[in-house]
């Protein structure tokens, strides 16, 4: 037996033999029904119960070559013969085997003693016919007899037998009868007739299942490959476990396997699958909440590779709703309280496609449409609750919704509604957006407008959310794009939705109302920080007239306040979340301050109608930066709610007309008359007029180590060394003013630096930060406002162009108190000495960098270790007057024209 064991061959050619010559003749020996039969079984029995009159049966071991068992529905006895090859059962006419055996008291007296004697055993007798026998189940792959070890096909058969006795006996010959039980009491009972089930139900059985190698055929004939069923088999579990004498036989077997699996001409193709059940409309429909669709798997039968067609649904609307009437659906959800039955879907097959794999994997795309949906009833498969024309029912679904632009071709979209307000939510600003960027929107951007007009439509609150007039009541202004109760959204579904959605999309751009309705919740956080994203669009900000020191403040605002006893929403600058993620920042809105009413502590929502002046720049990514300017036409205030009380209207308020408001103008930013870009002789002159001008030191090249051009600085000294003011010109012909430098020595007689202080203010305004003296639109941003100085050029060393020479740069302290000319000439060579030289365009980002002044004071002073300087400790006031982006520019443009363009002679000198 072990070289058996040892040897497949052997084994396989034994088998085909015993198949072959000896398994004819077996079946040919069968018996003819009815065919009688006795199953003996051993039993023990219990102490004797006085009140029944009885000994109780205790449960006893099953013999060796059966068991019984109670049937899976619990209303018939079953027999199971371990022996018979493959586990056969006979299904009996008993609903119950005797539990007790019935004795009167003086019997039960003498028969008592018989117990006493150890491992004392009865012996219960059940004569039955078998009457006939069903097919049961085909085994697969089993061991034949559990010795060979070769998969045997068997057709295990399920007898059934009627009982005509059951008899106890004291011996396992059965020769000493104790006595007879009645059949009667063991049999099933009659019934009453169940009444008729309310759900009611068409019989469905007989309809034959899809299976995979069915749909591994379709797929094959639809466009999959002619080679895709083959490709298939050698992927399937049986080739691959298979050794490398057998694969060419399990090969055949599959193909034989597949080839039944053929579909004939005419045949009508059902998916198995279930439908979970969302809400019921009251008319006549429920939302589908979820469909499942599978295929028929037989255990008797080899299975291909695992997943290797894959389905596509062609018609995904038609699951939409279930059209079910109110009682009917009353009734089914009482069944099935989790809404999920069973169902078949009638299919017709449209295409397949080869989905690209790796080397080692094969799979295919199978399209197909859903013709005919059938609800199963829930205690039996052969029955349905619901059967409808799916077409026909997607068909009147789309009908009773008007046209729907997703299931329209591209061409044929149009826009059901074009409102003349819209809410200002994130879906309406991107569509904004892609507005007022001129160009189509991206793949990204469509996407992600397709999902968000599909969460819009399918929110729950989307009737009118709390009280009808809220966001999620007019977030369908443009009419609805899906079908109502559409399911969740797959990849196949984007696919197949974004041409009509694109043609949509571009309508509803162009169809954009200048009107728009705002909500603000005083539970939501608003963005109201003047973060580094609001930074970036104070350009377009500027357009609606927020200025920068607006925008800083605005983080403090979006708040009902009490002012002069009034409540008045305190309005700013808001941002709006305009789509997907990106780096590029969002859009803005300025709101006005609004009326609000005397309102209680709690929770208000509130509403806005406004006309929007929009206005935008060229950002990144394509995409521009927004600002909307808010003209407010209403306000309406909603209260509280509680778990019973909707929302109440606490006022609908007008809003007094307003103008919008006036772009702002760069503001000329100047230092002593002088300005960025201005021409050197005009700078001249007008220094001229300022102060009479005794010396000018000049210094001319490359500033910057690294430049590529050179420059022109000069400095202007005051006769009395009191006022130094340092200019850097450009190259080129014009030499422009590209920033300079104001260094005035205070008497104490002078103004105070409090006094100075406000003149800046009247003169510049407020400064940008409040805790440094700096004006400009970009003063805020770094590193615009920091000068950045060379030390390449010191001003001893300069040129001195009008003047007399520079003294000496140390003196004799005891000289200069004695001498007041030669002390303030002293004082003056020291103070060019402490100028740190000439500028240089900044480092860092400085692309939006435009002109800035800074201001600063200083108590540095002039003396150096052990000097006495008379008047060596008058404060000091630096002005500086900067543009790095106009300065980078221009030595940039400098660099690129022709190299003698910066050896033009400089201007005479007129001061």
């Amino acid at each position: 037996m072990e070289a058996l064991r040892r040897d497949p061959f052997r084994q396989r050619d034994i088998v085909r033999a015993f198949k072959e010559k000896f398994l004819p003749r077996i079946v040919a020996q069968s018996p003819q029904f009815p065919v009688k039969l006795r199953v003996r079984n051993s039993i023990q029995l219990a102490n004797y119960n006085f009140a029944t009159q009885s000994f109780p049966i205790a449960p006893g071991s099953a013999t060796s070559s059966h068991f019984i068992q109670q049937g899976e529905r619990g209303d018939r006895i079953h027999f199971y013969f371990v022996n018979s090859g493959e586990g056969s059962s006979i299904v009996t006419d008993l609903s119950a085997l005797p539990k007790a055996l019935p004795m009167a008291d003086g019997a039960a007296r003498s028969f008592n003693e018989k117990l006493q004697v150890m491992n004392f055993k009865l012996f219960m007798a059940i004569d039955m016919e078998i009457v006939g026998a069903s097919g049961g189940y085909k085994g697969q792959g089993s061991n034949f007899g559990h010795v060979l070890g070769w998969g045997a096909d068997i057709r295990v058969p399920q007898l059934q037998a009627r009982v005509s006795a059951i008899q106890i006996y004291e011996d396992a010959d059965l020769t000493r009868f104790v006595t007879r039980l009645p059949v009667e009491r063991y049999s099933p009972k009659v019934a009453a007739p169940e009444p008729p089930d309310p759900l009611g139900g068409q019989p469905v059985s007989g309809l034959e299942k899809l299976t995979n190698w069915t749909l591994i055929n379709l797929a094959q004939s639809l466009g999959a490959g002619d080679d895709f069923v083959a490709r298939v088999i050698r992927r399937s579990p049986a080739y691959l476990s298979a050794n490398e004498f057998d694969r060419a036989s399990v090969e055949n077997s599959l193909m034989q396997v597949a080839r039944q699996a053929t579909p004939k001409a005419g045949q009508a193709f059902y998916l198995p699958g279930s439908l979970t059940l969302g809400q019921h409309d009251g008319k006549g429909s429920f939302a589908v909440a979820r469909s499942d669709l599978a295929v028929e798997v037989s255990a008797a039968t080899l299975q291909p590779a695992d997943k290797a067609v894959v389905l596509t649904i062609e018609n995904p609307e038609v699951l939409a709703r279930l059209p079910v009437n109110a009682d009917t659906g009353r009734l089914m959800v009482e069944r099935v309280p989790n809404r999920s039955f069973a169902a078949l879907f009638r299919i017709i097959p449209v295409k397949a496609t080869s989905i690209p794999r790796t080397r080692d994997e094969v799979q295919a795309n199978l399209v197909v449409r859903i013709e005919e949906v059938i609800l199963l009833h829930p205690k039996n498969a052969d029955q349905a609750i619901v059967r409808f024309d799916a077409a026909a029912a997607g068909v009147a679904t789309m009908a009773g919704q008007g046209s729907i632009p997703a299931l329209q071709p591209p061409e044929t979209v149009a826009l059901a509604i074009k409102p003349d307000r819209v809410p200002l939510n994130d879906e309406t600003m991107m569509l904004y957006v892609v507005k007022e960027s001129g160009k189509e929107p991206t793949d990204a951007t469509l996407r992600w407008l397709l999902l968000r007009r599909f969460e819009a439509e399918h929110d729950p609150y989307n009737n009118g959310g709390n009280h009808g007039t809220g966001d999620n009541g007019i977030r369908n202004a443009w009419g609805a794009f899906f079908p109502k109760g559409y399911r969740q959204l797959t990849d196949a579904d984007v696919q197949r939705f974004t041409p009509a959605f694109r043609k949509w999309t571009a309508l509803r751009i162009a169809a954009l109302p200048s009107k728009a309705i705002f909500y603000w919740h005083n539970r939501i956080m608003q963005d109201g920080n003047f973060g580094q994203r609001l930074r970036a669009h104070a350009p377009v900000l500027e357009k609606i007239g927020i200025s920068r020191s607006e925008m800083a403040k605005s983080g403090a605002s979006m708040q009902v306040v009490d002012r002069n006893g009034r409540k008045v929403f305190v309005g700013g600058v808001l941002s709006l979340n305009r789509g997907p993620a990106t780096s590029a920042p969002d859009a803005y809105l300025h709101m006005p301050d609004l009326p609000a009413p005397d309102m209680a502590q709690g929770e208000y929502e509130m509403y806005v109608d406004f006309d929007a002046r929009i206005v935008s720049e060229p950002g990144p990514q394509g995409l521009p930066l927004v600002a909307i300017d808010a003209l407010p036409t209403e306000v309406r205030w909603w209260g509280d709610k509680t778990a019973v009380r909707p929302r109440q209207l606490l006022a609908t308020l007008p809003v007094a007309p307003s103008t919008p408001r006036t772009a702002l103008t760069d503001p000329v930013l100047d230092m002593a008359g002088l300005t960025i870009g201005m021409r050197m002789e005009q700078g001249e002159d007008l220094l001229a007029k300022h102060m009479p001008v005794g010396r000018i030191l000049e210094l001319q090249g490359r500033v910057d180590p690294v430049a590529r051009i050179d420059t022109v600085s000069r400095l202007y000294v005051r006769q009395d060394g009191r006022e130094l003011i340092e200019v850097v010109y450009g190259p080129g012909k014009d030499h422009r003013l590209l920033n300079a430098a104001r260094y005035l020595y205070l008497k104490k007689e002078e103004p105070s630096l409090q006094a100075l202080t406000n003149s800046f203010t009247q003169k510049y305004g407020p400064s940008v930060t409040p805790n440094d003296l700096v004006w400009g639109k970009t003063a805020d941003i770094f590193p615009c406002a920091e000068p950045r100085y060379s030390n390449t050029h010191p001003w001893l060393s300069a040129k001195v162009i009008r003047g007399e020479p520079l003294g000496p740069n140390r003196a004799d302290s005891a000289v200069l108190a004695q001498n007041d000319a030669i002390a303030a000439e002293f004082r003056t060579t020291r103070r060019i000495d402490f100028i740190p030289w000439s500028f240089m365009p900044q480092e860092g980002d400085i692309s939006r960098c435009g002109p800035t002044i800074r201001a600063r004071y200083s108590g540095m002073t002039l003396n150096r270790a052990g000097e006495r300087i008379p008047e060596a400790d008058d404060p000091l006031l630096i002005t500086i007057l900067m543009d790095h982006k106009a300065h980078a520019d221009a030595v940039e443009a400098a660099s690129a024209s022709p190299a003698d363009s910066n050896k033009e002679e400089l201007p005479d000198v007129k001061l």
